[in-house]
Order: C-alpha cells, then structure tokens, then sequence
C-alpha cells in the first residue's frame, strides 16, 4: 500500500488506520508513506512553484519507479486533495502493472458538487503576514468542519497541535496551487478497481462531491460513513480498515 495524504496534512494521519488494518488483514502488508514537501515532519521549502500540483506528480512518479517493489501488486491510498495527484498521473504516465486499485477518502473532482474551487478558498489569497495572523481562528474552524461532533477531543487535540506547527507560506501555496482533476484526467481510471469512503457529515468536501467524482470514474463501490466529517480514516480507523481490507481480497 502506498499511502498519501491532503494537503497542509501529514502522514501521521494515517496511524490509527495502519494499526487498525493490522488487526484486520490475516497476511503482511508492506506499506509506504511519506510528508509531502513542508508537512508534518518534511522541512519547509521556500520555493513557490514547488506545491504545484505538477510537481507533486512527478514526486509521486518517482515514489513508485524508485522506491516501490514492483513485484508487489499495489494498491493506492489517498485523502481528500492526493486523489487528484494520482488521478493526473495515472493520466499522463500510464497506471504501473504493479499497481491493482485505488482507495479514495472524502475526496472530490472538478464540478458542480465540489465547493472548493481551483485556487483553493479565497482567503489564501490575502499577504503571508495576515494569515499568520489569523492561523489561530482559522484552524479552530477547520477542526470543527473536518471532525464530527461525536469524536473524541484527545484526537482533536492532536490535529490542532498538527495544523498550529503549519508554516503559512505553505498553507498559502499549497491551496494557491490547488488544480482538481478534470473529467479528462478521471476517464483514466475508467475500468480500474476504485472504493471510495466518505464521511456522511463532512463538511469540507460535502459526500455529494465524493458521489459525483467515484460515479464518474465508475468506482467500484461508493460507502458514505455514519458518524464522521472529513478525516475518516481517523474518526473511523476500524470501520475504513474493514472496508479497505474487503476491497484487496476482491480484486486480489
């Protein structure tokens, strides 16, 4: 499994699901995950064409040429924002053999059900200086959008502790830099094996944005998940976990 996160995230989202999907697979998976360029424990670029979304594709290509096995059927894993990476991928370079299926979480494509437009929300376009002004509020509002009201504060302490250490000339570049993949890319999962998961109640990426993007690359199945917002390989480890697990032995 290859495992990539959103943006202004870290890969540290993604712990309670490997520990919960060690409880649920009955053979050994090797899996690879990494912090994008200025998240979580990667250091900060100052280098603005770097968070292009054209730039992340070549990072991936080089993820799966040089740092995979692949001899090992693969499957693709990825958050909210990382779906369009692979999917512009699979569009310019072709899907590698070794790669089997995709998993996408509370994700989305360009469209009518998406409300975050290219260029990401319009207040990341105000000076650096002001948005480190207003980091505070703004993650405060993220965290209430992103997580359920029934999750338990101990996981929403350490997502506020994750998204306060976030530079903002990151944050403003990532989100300046936001391109979702258009139908033209998605046609190139057409007849690959896609799960789509979404939370019910998320209030970043609306579960309507999760339906339009997986029936247009005709997913093989589509799961909208009780009791959860944005971060549901988070909120729901076990239940993501279980759903992933039946998905790889299906397509194995």
């Amino acid at each position: 499994m290859l495992l990539m996160h959103g943006s202004c995230a870290s890969s540290s989202q993604y712990s309670g699901l490997l520990q919960a999907m060690a409880e649920t697979l009955d053979q050994p998976i090797v899996c690879h995950l990494f912090d994008a360029i200025s998240c979580g424990k990667s250091p900060l670029v100052r280098d603005w064409k770097a968070y292009h979304t054209d730039q992340a594709v070549l990072d991936l290509k080089a993820i799966l040429e040089q740092e995979m096995d692949t001899s090992l059927p693969t499957v693709l894993i990825a958050h909210s924002y990382a779906p369009t990476i692979i999917i512009r991928h699979m569009h310019r370079h072709g899907t590698p053999s070794n790669v089997k299926g995709f998993v996408f979480l509370s994700s989305g494509m360009s469209g009518d059900a998406n409300p975050i437009r290219d260029g990401g929300h319009p207040i990341f376009r105000l000076p650096i200086i002001v948005l480190r002004f207003l980091q505070p509020s703004m993650t405060k509002s993220f965290l209430e959008a992103a997580y359920h009201p029934k999750t338990t504060g101990e996981l929403i302490e350490e997502a506020s502790k994750s998204n306060s250490g976030n530079d903002m000339y990151m944050a403003k570049a990532y989100h300046t830099h936001h391109q979702w993949a258009t139908k033209d890319e998605c046609a190139a999962l057409h007849g690959l094996p896609v799960l789509g998961l979404h939370g019910r109640d998320d209030k970043i990426l609306p579960a309507e944005a999760g339906q339009q993007l997986a029936d247009f690359i005709k997913a093989k199945n589509f799961v909208k998940l009780e009791d959860t917002s944005h971060q549901v390989m988070e909120e729901k480890p076990m239940d993501v976990a279980q759903h992933i697990a039946a998905f790889m032995k299906e397509i194995k």
